[in-house]
């Protein structure tokens, strides 16, 4: 299990092309570009994600500790799946429970250094964000939490964004809210 320490911003298009400038700059090296597709399902109040990406399949179980400001704290346990079992994992979701909930595609481009790592992305009708995050051990202490998140607000008014423009609600729950014409 590891933490994620994660925020996102909602990004105009138009400024897209400059932004990719200067993350491409901040991290010295061209983006990767990427594709994820993401199907949650759900028991209770539980989700669980299989993804889609780079040919591979993940099954990832999340506990949120904590959203403060729009910066995420989540403890993540990840399991590698061959991509054939797809329709199988799926299969086995719904037999241990859970229903399907929502798919989620999301594409774009990502930068990486060590444990910081900054995508700029078009989630489905949602429109272009960029996430940053650190993945830490999920033991670590409170005040590398604290640096961290202090350090993601920095690195967001480094790329010419305000912290006023961090997303505080989950893509899941503005997706549904779109869904629900909210």
């Amino acid at each position: 299990m590891y933490l994620e320490i994660e925020l996102k911003v909602a990004i105009n298009e138009n400024y897209l092309n400059n932004l990719i400038e200067k993350v491409t700059s901040y991290f010295t090296l061209e983006p990767l570009k990427k594709e994820k597709v993401d199907f949650y399902y759900k028991k209770q109040d539980e989700f669980v994600r299989l993804r889609e990406v780079d040919g591979k399949l993940f099954l990832t179980t999340k506990v949120r500790s904590r959203n403060q400001d729009g910066i995420e704290l989540n403890k993540e346990r990840e399991l590698l799946l061959p991509i054939e079992f797809k329709n199988q994992g799926k299969s086995i979701l719904t037999l241990l429970g859970y229903t399907f909930y929502k798919s989620k595609k999301k594409k774009g481009y990502l930068w990486q250094k060590e444990n910081l790592s900054v995508e700029l992305v078009e989630v489905d009708t949602l429109g272009w964000f960029l996430e940053a995050e650190f993945i830490e051990a999920e033991n670590i202490d409170e005040k590398l939490k604290t640096q961290r998140e202090k350090e993601l607000k920095e690195l967001v008014g480094q790329f010419g964004l305000s912290e006023k423009m961090i997303e505080k609600r989950p893509y899941l729950h503005l997706l549904k809210e779109q869904e629900n014409g909210v």
